[in-house]
Formats: structure tokens, sequence, C-alpha cells
């Protein structure tokens, strides 16, 4: 997993990812055994964290906001016994900063 501690760098990262509707996907129907680690190393349910935005479909992958800070882009397999990979995450703070830069991203 890549872990973003600068928003220089988290922004050069995003330029290259599609953002889609919030309202296409959503984390509530996963078990709550569907957990997965942020950049603090600490393990947090998919279903229970803040849910921000849905990358991709197939498989699903959102961008979900864990009780410590950090956000953290999820990747979603399996459909009898679903597992949460990340596979990036932002240091508190490093996501907030670059919103104003990455706003273009999210009006698409």
């Amino acid at each position: 997993m890549e872990v973003y501690s600068s928003s220089e760098d988290f922004i050069r990262a995003m330029h290259s990812t599609t953002f889609m509707t919030v309202g296409s996907k959503n984390t509530i129907n996963y078990s709550p055994k569907v957990v997965y680690n942020c950049a603090y190393d600490s393990i947090h349910c998919v279903r229970e964290t803040k849910f921000l935005a849905v990358i991709s479909n197939f498989p699903p992958k959102f961008v979900l906001r864990s009780s410590n800070g950090c956000v953290t882009l999820v990747q979603i397999k399996g459909i009898f016994s679903p597992k949460a990979t990340p596979i990036w995450s932002c240091q508190p703070g490093v996501f907030e900063s670059s919103v104003e830069s990455l706003q273009w991203l999210t009006q698409n």
C-alpha cells in the first residue's frame, strides 16, 4: 500500500484517477468482517467507515475516511467471501489540503 504524507505526492497520484458519482454504489451491504488497514496500520470495518467516493465498480474501489482521520482507497474483491485491500492511504490532513487542487476530479 502506498502511504502519502504530503499533498503534492497525493495530487500527482490522483491526476490519473477517475471518480464516479457517490450514489452509484455504497459500502453498507458488506459484512462487518470486511476490514482494511489505514496509514496508521489500524484496522477498520468497511461498512462502518465514512464513505467519500467511488473509483470503480468492478472490482469496487472506495475512498473511505477512518475514525482516526486517514483517507484510504480500498478495493473489494470476492463475492461470497469479500476481502478489502488498501491501495493507498493519506495521513490526516493530506486529503483536506489537496481538495482544492483536486476539485476538478470531483466535478466530473
